[in-house]
């Protein structure tokens, strides 16, 4: 009843900075056929606009990995900020311009400032950077954090109820420990009144892993996603690629 799908990797493919033309016709055919399609992915809408998925008559959208979750209308279903002690720490680390990071708010996002990490990672994923402006938000859902795995973790260790994930080798997202794209996808099946077991998920990535596995039997890891990923997938298809 219900299909749910990565971007990155999964419907875009970063080699024609687009979705392939025999990924939209499986779309619109699944449309056509009476599931609902969802977007589940670690991105914020403003940046879907550049890879032209919303030309795709999606039924909703898991945006900002699980943490602000739309219909087809951009009507809010669910929404969880990251904890207001949790905010000011990683607050410290966009003000001080030491580490490339981005906020995510429910407006849209915004860099502190940008170096060759960054510009290389949003490139990666066939995305501009996000403009540079001062903090301004009340609720932010993610941070993006651009540095290496141990620097990463080390200011994940100091937060209370927050958790990462990597996206690439220097690119992390941070996110409520309590959230995620599974709770987000949970919310929106909810809302459309899908049970658990009515569902199938595709990614490749590392923030898929949870998706796929809540996908009952039916989580599919696409061809060029990460090991782990399909080691916790049921099925694994083609390269994106």
């Amino acid at each position: 009843k219900a299909i749910f799908f990565d971007v990155d990797g999964t419907l875009v493919s970063h080699t024609i900075s687009s979705i392939p033309q025999s990924t939209k016709s499986a779309l619109n055919l699944l449309h056509k056929n009476g599931a609902k399609i969802f977007l589940a992915t670690g991105k914020h809408l403003p940046e879907l606009q550049d890879l032209h998925v919303k030309d795709i008559p999606f039924d909703g959208y898991v945006l900002i990995n699980g943490q602000l979750c739309l219909d087809k209308n951009q009507n809010i279903l669910y929404k969880q900020p990251i904890s207001k002690d949790d905010n000011q720490k990683l607050k410290k680390v966009f003000e001080g311009k030491e580490i490339p990071t981005v906020i995510l708010d429910k407006d849209g996002l915004y860099s502190n400032f940008v170096n060759g990490i960054i510009t290389q990672a949003q490139k990666d994923v066939s995305s501009s950077v996000p403009e540079i402006m001062k903090y301004h938000s009340s609720n932010v859902y993610q941070y993006t954090i651009y540095t290496d795995e141990t620097c990463a973790k080390k200011i994940v260790s100091t937060l209370q109820n927050c958790s990462m994930s990597k996206w690439n080798s220097k690119s992390f997202d941070i996110i409520p420990s309590s959230g995620g794209k599974s709770i987000g996808i949970l919310k929106v099946l909810e809302h459309f009144h899908i049970q658990q077991d009515e569902f199938m998920a595709f990614g490749d990535g590392e923030n898929d892993i949870e998706m796929l596995k809540l996908a009952h039997n039916i989580g599919i890891a696409m061809g060029n996603a990460d090991e782990p990923v399909k080691k916790n997938a049921n099925y694994i298809t083609n390269h994106i690629y």
